[in-house]
């Protein structure tokens, strides 16, 4: 009996100890901070303007001609505040309170109707975090107008994980949304307030990051200042696809599981010329436009990469050198599921690992041949500069779409490799061949003949065609040694 109360005792014990919770909540501090770490200020400003245009995009889903015409995002940015104001749609107010300010998403992909590029829902809260500890998000939409206020003790409680809504009159004219950023963090001030340096780069990363959605009629502005868009644009012969000899890009388009692809790849700018190699090769500017950009759902995500990432240097395709600075590429991935996209959770790079993404680069790797080893051709052949250049002049500039749209139905043919598609090998001409031999011809008097002949050989009868080659060989010798 004894015994038997000593055990219940136990037991029940043992039970209370083995239901004591254990606290595994998150300290808000440590999630702040290593959420920011990986993080440059440049790609955190570039998510905000990302939101914008998710908005943006929302609003004309229904737009056939998909172009943003209207919509805008204004920067505004000093040592002591940063501004993003668009009129992209706002937040609404169920948005918001549900999901819009959680740290995170719990539904991957959830938006599959509009090709937006978020997914982890973390961008908007990252990149205030990064610059300040005081923000106010402030949204107007046709229902609601109300702020979000995040205050610099909110970042440090951990037994806080709420944000005050504020219903009010926001001062915004316009549905959409206005955040500002103040108290800002050391060494990011002095970013934000560098006009020469931080402000310049941040506008030429804008017009390439951005560049299609600007040509789509997107406004962007830094501090007053409208942000012109960079286009990559491709070369082509206006009779090439009629004759099917010229300059033409390869192109490959393709279909699969919820993705659309588009690749182009050929000449953006005429051959260089052997002066203007060495010119290259000296100048930090020159190959900014060379190489692969990849675009996801109308964002670049990648620019002019020249490494092993997007196919140079690996596979039988040489390292980039400035000899092949005219080769640039597009790859253009678009889908409603953000979550099919290869791209990093900064939306400024490429998982290499995907296996959406290894299956193309097959591709990039097969075109970047194609005109490596025409540009190969025309240098190893000797043709003149000037040849190079007048066939370069003949060709007309074009997007990448433009250009897909341009090939003729029975070109564009079916791939038979085993991820499908549809594919367009271009015939480049090629160089003529020019012999790069010469020959000397001429005739001499017997006597000095034999004479040379002894002098070089030891031997009057040798064949007059040894003696032209040794006196040749050896002035040769004479010229190299005295440059």
């Amino acid at each position: 009996m004894y015994y038997q109360a000593v055990m219940s005792q136990l037991s029940t014990k043992e039970m209370k100890l083995n239901n004591t919770p254990v606290n595994a909540s998150p300290a808000k501090k440590f999630f702040v901070d290593m959420l920011t770490r990986d993080i440059e200020l440049t790609d955190a400003i570039l998510d905000l303007v990302d939101n914008c245009l998710d908005g943006a995009m929302r609003s004309i889903s229904t737009n056939p001609d998909k172009n943003y015409n209207g919509f805008y995002t204004n920067l505004i940015m000093d040592k002591d505040k940063f501004i993003i104001e668009d009129n992209c749609g706002g937040i609404s107010a169920e948005r918001a309170e549900n999901e819009a300010f959680r740290l995170g998403n719990t539904n991957f992909g959830k938006e599959r109707t509009v090709p937006t590029i978020g997914v982890y829902g973390i961008g908007m809260k990252r990149a205030m975090f990064k610059m300040g500890s005081h923000s106010i998000v402030s949204t107007k939409t046709d229902e609601d107008e109300y702020e979000v206020e995040i205050r610099p003790e909110w970042l440090i409680d951990d037994s806080d994980w709420y944000l005050p809504l504020t219903h009010k009159a926001t001062g915004l004219n316009h549905n959409g949304t206005r955040i500002e950023i103040t108290q800002i963090r050391d060494g990011i001030s002095r970013l934000l307030g560098d006009k020469i340096v931080f402000q310049s780069d941040l506008m030429n990363v804008i017009s390439n990051h951005f560049a299609i959605v600007i040509n789509k009629g997107f406004k962007i502005s830094l501090n007053g200042q409208v942000i012109k868009p960079s286009l990559t644009t491709l070369l082509y012969d206006e009779n090439a696809f009629k004759n099917g000899d010229g300059i033409t890009p390869y192109v490959y388009t393709n279909e699969q599981n919820g993705v659309s692809i588009e690749l182009s790849v050929g000449f953006y700018r005429d051959l260089t010329t052997d002066d203007e190699d060495v010119e290259y090769l000296e100048s930090k500017t020159s190959s900014e436009k060379a190489g692969w950009t990849v675009i996801c759902n109308d964002r670049v995500v990648i620019y002019s990469d020249k490494t092993r990432l997007t196919g140079w240097g690996e596979a039988g395709v040489p390292a980039y050198h400035t000899q092949f600075i005219g080769i640039a590429g597009v790859v253009k991935f678009t889908s409603n599921d953000a979550s099919l996209l290869p791209v990093t959770t900064t939306k400024r790079g490429i998982d290499g690992n995907s296996d959406l993404y290894l299956a193309v680069k097959d591709y990039m790797r097969e075109g970047l041949k194609t005109f490596i080893n025409f540009t190969n051709k025309w240098k190893s052949y000797g043709n003149s500069n000037n040849t190079i250049k007048s066939m370069s002049n003949k060709s007309l500039p074009a997007t990448s779409s433009e250009l897909i749209n341009m090939i003729p139905k029975k070109q564009l043919k079916a791939n038979p490799k085993p991820f499908g598609g549809k594919i367009y090998k271009p015939t480049l001409p090629l160089p003529k061949v020019i012999n790069k031999t010469k020959l000397i011809k001429y005739s001499v008097e017997i006597d000095e003949f034999n004479q040379v002949a002894e002098y070089l050989f030891d031997d009057v009868n040798v064949p007059a065609v040894d003696v032209g080659r040794k006196t040749f060989d050896k002035m040769l010798k004479e010229a190299l040694e005295n440059e």
